[in-house]
């Protein structure tokens, strides 16, 4: 919830996350003051990408912050469909 906290502070525009303990973070963001409504938790890949697909910009900027287990593997997969998605 620390970490949630902190990023609520950085002016974040929304804030996703994945994986099963990852929504502590968005728990954390709200108690800071970050608007409910602009937290989206995911467990399944397929639906993040979906919704990334929908709010991608040319200028979007994204903090990409993987755990110590296979979500980070599964994180640069994402990574790895944004950049042939933009070309």
């Amino acid at each position: 919830m620390a970490q949630g906290r902190k990023l609520a502070r950085k002016g974040l525009i929304e804030l996703y996350t994945y994986g099963l303990y990852s929504r502590y973070i968005g728990v954390g963001a709200e108690k800071a003051g970050f608007a409910r409504k602009k937290i989206k938790h995911f467990t399944n890949m397929t639906d993040l990408k979906a919704e990334l697909s929908k709010q991608l910009r040319p200028d979007t900027i994204l903090l990409i912050k993987g755990s110590t287990n296979g979500n980070k593997v599964k994180l640069m997969h994402v990574l790895e469909w944004m950049v042939h998605r933009a070309h």
